[in-house]
Parts: structure tokens; sequence; C-alpha cells
């Protein structure tokens, strides 16, 4: 029937794209160049060939097989929930990183009114450690008791975790951020601010680590607004000190001080060798 041999059509271009060296997006190979068009043709025709016989021979296996994996259950999905002052702005943290595998990012509240965000992935395409490594690079774990100018428990930054894994994972990732030093003291009117040239005083995190409780949605209207709002979010990022924050914590800074015999250098203070750009991309 017709939706059997439109599979097959399918894979007869394929064929024939690969006989001519375009398979994949790419051009003609230099020894598709040098073929004259009888080879040329002699290599359409058995590719052709291959392909109708494997379709003949084996569609009622093919049928069975995608009929499988039609019936086959869906990957669950994970879930992640976190916590970092004014939940719309620990939104678009996550936004940034949805090409990755994440599906939804919900504005909310925890059961005991702590601002939240619930972020919904693809375990098999994100993984909870690139979840973390966004979460960090876009907070301030160093402030206890809440976050920028929103103070109080309900604006304190926290992971809440749903696993012993996630647990220990989300430990690793914040020990390793703290000694990288990137968020130390920043540079100030050319001097390193205790630390070293190569790294900044480590400031102990404050961040909790703590079990899920439940997770209530803000309604539909209070939602997005990081996306819905661009100019108002952008406006409200720069007033609410983020902007400034994190500018001096992980943009390279020139120093012109001279320490250890080192006179004026570039100081870079979130990198592969400090271990904080692996946090940050998830890649640790």
């Amino acid at each position: 029937g017709a939706g059997y041999a439109q599979p097959h059509a399918q894979e007869l271009q394929e064929a024939a794209a690969r006989a001519r060296g375009e398979a994949c997006g790419r051009g003609a190979t230099q020894q598709d160049e040098l073929q004259t068009p009888p080879q040329r043709r002699r290599a359409l025709a058995l590719a052709l060939g291959a392909f109708a016989l494997a379709g003949f021979s084996g569609g009622r296996g093919g049928r069975r097989a995608a009929r499988a994996a039609e019936e086959a259950p869906a990957k669950a999905e994970g879930v992640a929930v976190f916590s970092a002052g004014d939940a719309r702005f620990v939104q678009a943290a996550f936004e940034s990183i949805r090409y990755k595998g994440i599906s939804a990012v919900e504005v909310g509240r925890m059961a005991d009114d702590t601002r939240a965000v619930r972020v919904t992935y693809n375990p098999a395409k994100c993984s909870y450690k690139a979840l973390l490594g966004a979460f960090l690079r876009n907070t301030n774990p160093t402030q206890a008791g809440g976050q920028f100018a929103d103070k109080g428990p309900p604006f304190r930054s926290v992971i809440w975790v749903s696993s012993e894994t996630e647990r220990e994972l989300a430990k690793k990732a914040m020990k390793l951020m703290e000694d990288s030093g990137v968020f130390g003291p920043p540079v100030e009117k050319g001097k390193m601010v205790g630390g070293q040239i190569g790294k900044r005083q480590v400031v102990p995190f404050a961040t909790e680590i703590a079990d899920a409780i439940d997770f209530q949605p803000v309604p539909e209207d209070g939602q997005d607004f990081c996306k819905l709002k661009k100019d108002e979010y952008k406006e409200l990022f720069a007033k609410s000190g983020r902007d400034r924050f994190f500018k001096d914590q992980f943009a390279p800074v020139s120093t012109t001080a001279c320490q250890d015999g080192v006179c004026g250098f570039v100081y870079f203070p979130c990198t592969t060798d400090n271990r904080c750009m692996d946090v940050a991309n998830g890649s640790w």
C-alpha cells in the first residue's frame, strides 16, 4: 500500500543521493568527481537495486519493527526544582539552555512559599549536571537569606533534590564552583581583593540543598515574563543588580597592579583550569 511504499521511496532517494556523493549535505567527493558518467550510472543502479531487494525481502519485519517502536513507552521525563530569589530571573537561566533538551520551565512557589522554578527535561539529552551549571552560573550562591534585593526565606537560594543521586551531584557541583573562586571578591581599582593572580579568594556558598516538596505553578499570566516582556525584563535585570554582578564575577578583567613580580595582567575568573567552566557547562 501507499504507507509501505513511501518509506522505501525515501530510501531510494537517499541511495541515489549517496551514489552522487551528495548525502548528508556533503558535496561530491574527489572520487565522485573523477568518476566517468557510466561509472556513476552503474553506482546508482547498484544502490537502487540493493534498496529495492532489501525492501521486498524485509518489508514485513520492517513494519513489525515500526509498530513496536510506536507502541514502546516514551522515556520518562525528569523534573528538577530550583530557587534563587525572584523566580522570573531563574526561569531565564534555564530558557538559555532549553535547546539541550528542556521541554518546560515553570514559575511558581513551593509549599513553604519559597519562590521557585520547575524544569521538565529529557535526561537522555540534558543531564542534571547541565541544569546545576545553569543555576549556579546565574545566581549568587554566596548570598544567604535571599537573592540581591529580595530578602527573606521565600527568596533564599535552594536546590530541591528528589534523590540521593541528585543530592550528591548538587554537593559536588557546588564544591567545584566554590573552590574555583569565581564568586570571590572582584578586582577593585586594578587590584585583586584577597586571593592570588590566578584565583580569587574563596567565599563559602550559602545555597541550600533540600528535599523537594510540593511545587505549585503561578497562573498562566505570571509565566514566561522573560520571553513575553523582553524589554521590561532586561530593565529589571539591570535594576536588580544582576547584570553588574555577573559581569564583575565572570568577565575577564585587566589589572594594573603588580603581584608576585607580574605587573599588569588579564584575569579570567571562570576557566576549565579552575573547573568553573566545567560546572557551568555541566561537563565535569
